[in-house]
């Protein structure tokens, strides 16, 4: 045993030291010191084969991250049909059609109310020129309104979706168009085959062509309706076409809005009969201009020319105002198929490098 004084070993069983002569205590034999356990000996192998502390406490669940919202992902398609119905060109064309709709009832109005007549000739030959370019707007003018209206309002909201409320009824108003043309086509066929076949008719006819023309008696009927035939049948040709490759328009960029493919569809025939028809409309505006003060001239002791000058300037101001929204109508259908190209170019390069 050692001595608690000096620390010299003693015998076992001695009662002093035999160094300091201090008396030794049984129990003064040290214990062994238990080693200090390492951070390695505190970890232990988990059942999962991960190491966890003795003490560690049990793990709670993490509770999942809250949703973050996200916008919708850009499309280049929708972006540029947004771009084009929130233009100044857009918001032109709607009120272009707004003004030829008001410009249409205006002249109906002048001709119940407001034309001063000095006879029942000047009357009569007044409001049969006022008549002739105008009526009350037809129900697909008031649906190509509304459907003009409501795809500029939804363009121009700032989120990148768009609302094809606007499309659709310009779509509908379309295939009305489009039945109507080939509603009138086929009435205007029956027509020219009775007056071709029911002898009655042709006899009418005759008597009308000798009363009315000098030399109607030299005229073959036959003929003139062969002309008028053929002349009805190419009209009405191009003006089905016309509507149908307006409907085709129409749809192509309903198509490209619904899919957010660009659609190839968008007709170039029907931007290049807008541009036509622009250019004929304008020459008829000058002319009414034109021929309308003359004519006032020549039935002045029948009507004011006040009348007739009214009633020609309306009739201008709503040839000008749908050439103008012809022009510009034509101008973003390329525009559109300009754009639609580009961007099928663009993700067929991207397709490729892929």
């Amino acid at each position: 045993m050692y001595c608690t004084s000096c620390g010299i070993k003693n015998e076992d069983g001695a009662v002093f030291c035999a160094n300091c002569g201090a008396k030794l205590e049984q129990s003064a034999t040290p214990a062994p010191v238990a080693e200090t356990p390492t951070a390695a000996d505190i970890l232990v192998e988990s059942p999962e084969g991960t190491r966890q502390g003795d003490t560690a406490q049990t793990e709670q669940p993490v509770p999942p991250p809250a949703p973050i919202y996200m916008p919708p992902t850009y499309n280049a398609v929708i972006g540029t049909v947004k771009q084009m119905g929130s233009s100044g060109k857009f918001l032109a064309i709607a009120i272009l059609y707004s003004a030829i709709a008001g410009l249409s009832v205006f002249s109906s109005l002048i001709s119940g109310f407001i034309i001063p007549t000095i006879s029942n000739y000047g009357e009569e030959l007044a409001e049969s020129f006022a008549g002739t370019f105008s009526s009350f707007p037809s129900v697909t003018t008031i649906l190509i309104i509304i459907g003009l209206w409501l795809t500029y309002a939804a363009c121009k909201k700032p989120e990148n979706a768009l609302k094809t409320g606007g499309l659709v009824i310009l779509k509908v108003a379309s295939i009305i168009e489009l039945v109507g043309a080939w509603l009138a086509a086929v009435a205007g066929c029956i027509v020219l085959l009775a007056c071709s076949l029911v002898p009655e008719l042709k006899n009418i006819l005759n008597a009308a062509n000798r009363e009315l023309t000098p030399i109607g008696a030299s005229i073959n009927v036959n003929q003139i309706l062969a002309v008028a035939g053929a002349f009805f049948i190419a009209v009405m040709a191009v003006t089905i076409l016309f509507c149908f490759k307006k409907l085709q328009t129409v749809n192509a960029v309903l198509d490209s809005v619904r899919t957010g493919i660009p659609s190839q569809k968008a007709s170039s025939f029907y931007g290049a009969m807008l541009y036509v028809g622009g250019a004929v409309l304008t020459l008829f505006g000058l002319v009414v201009i034109v021929g309308g003060f003359a004519v006032s001239l020549m039935f002045k002791d029948y009507v004011s020319p006040s009348t007739f000058e009214l009633v020609m300037i309306v009739m201008a101001a709503a040839m000008f105002a749908t050439a103008a929204y012809n022009f510009i109508l034509g101008s973003l259908v390329f525009e559109f198929r300009s754009e639609m190209q580009n961007i099928k170019n663009v993700s067929d390069t991207a397709f490729i490098q892929d």
